[in-house]
């Protein structure tokens, strides 16, 4: 399974780490703009691309609205989410605890990207149940129990999803050859034998 994880980079370097090592541990592939290199295309074009070629969406969301695309009023990350969103891909949305200290410089001080921030959080909210976090290993339990669960409720639809080789890559990467369903089968497995 492709895992796109979508979200500001500078506040949530540490959540974006834990979540990428989660998803190396279930050996799914992932996609995320910390691993495109360089790019011939616009950086919108890039990631929209990667968003395509994703089976889920990591959608996780702080306390700074982020980067914005140029000649646009919408940031990268929910610019990310929408195209998911309107292609009918599982999102899986995490949001930042209120209650965790953050430091200045991460909160959206612009008072338009704050407003555009507050409504980024409704509109998940209510197009999602989302799960909050306090910190990096938290925000990586959640997300592997998620995936896993994620994965059990889809196991009708295994044949529409990307395969999975035995060690997770970038979705960048050339895929290797005799791709196998590994995560979901290994998932499949402990299950039976723990039913059994």
């Amino acid at each position: 399974m492709r895992c796109f994880v979508c979200g500001t980079y500078a506040d949530l370097t540490r959540e974006r780490k834990a979540v990428v090592d989660c998803i190396e541990r279930l050996k799914h592939d992932y996609g995320a703009m910390e691993y495109f290199g360089a790019r011939p295309h616009r950086p919108i074009e890039t990631v929209l691309s990667e968003v395509r070629k994703s089976d889920v969406l990591i959608v996780i969301v702080g306390s700074h609205y982020g980067s914005v695309v140029p000649d646009e009023d919408i940031s990268f990350t929910q610019a990310e989410y929408e195209e998911g969103f309107r292609l009918g891909k599982p999102c899986l949305v995490y949001l930042r605890s209120q209650n965790v200290p953050i430091e200045p410089r991460f909160v959206e001080r612009r008072q338009k990207y704050f407003r555009l921030l507050e409504q980024f959080k409704g509109t998940l909210k209510s197009r999602h149940v989302t799960a909050t976090f306090r910190k990096p290993n938290d925000l990586a339990s959640k997300v592997e129990r998620d995936l896993t669960h994620l994965l059990v409720g889809r196991a009708d639809v295994v044949a529409t999803l990307a395969p999975v080789t035995s060690s997770s890559r970038p979705i960048s990467s050339p895929p290797p050859t005799g791709a196998l369903y590994t995560g979901l089968g290994k998932t499949l497995d402990s299950m039976s034998n723990s039913v059994a």
